[in-house]
């Protein structure tokens, strides 16, 4: 009976030795992780597994909170396998966005081509609203070549600049042909 409470208290006190406190290795290793998912530009690149990263961290951190620091210790180490993997992630993505982007300047540059080529429009622009859809014309064009300067270090901020071009043409042909769609 000695032995077993003896037994019992070592127990106790290797657990309580062992579980004492807050796991600052394991948060340690998250917040590496974190700054390489960062510089990795995981939050856009790989935003799915960022974010369930982020997750696992504030899971972390709330049980730091609340002293429970087996569930502390499983949610970093869980952030820090999920940072790892977001930075792993990123680059790959990046260069598809960046290929992506390439692809959507050459095409929206057709469309310039062929928007200036589009009779109805050359007609709208020799119409009252010629100012109009000059302005229009030079802003679209201006989103492209901006898009295009962005593709190397802003990949996802050059496809938003490339995409709302996109919009700004479909406009002017929805100005110049009010019936088709």
């Amino acid at each position: 009976m000695v032995k077993r409470t003896l037994l019992a208290l070592g127990l106790a006190a290797f657990v309580l030795i062992g579980c004492g406190g807050p796991p600052k290795e394991d948060i340690e290793k998250a917040g590496k992780a974190k700054v390489a998912a960062d510089a990795a530009k995981a939050a856009d690149y790989a935003k799915e597994t960022y974010d369930a990263a982020a997750k696992s961290l504030n899971d972390g951190v709330e049980a730091v909170k609340k002293s429970e620091w087996e569930k502390a210790k499983k949610a970093y180490m869980d952030a820090t396998a999920k940072f790892t993997a977001a930075a792993a992630e990123a680059p790959a993505k990046m260069e598809e966005m960046k290929t992506a982007a390439t692809a959507k300047v050459d095409e929206l540059k057709k469309m310039m081509e062929a928007t200036g080529k589009d009779k109805m429009v050359m007609a709208a622009m020799r119409g009252k609203d010629k100012a109009k859809f000059q302005a229009m014309t030079k802003e679209a064009g201006d989103m492209i070549t901006e898009g295009e300067g962005m593709i190397a270090e802003n990949a996802m901020g050059a496809m938003e600049k490339l995409t709302a071009a996109a919009a700004k043409l479909d406009e002017i042909k929805m100005m110049a042909n009010p019936g088709k769609k």
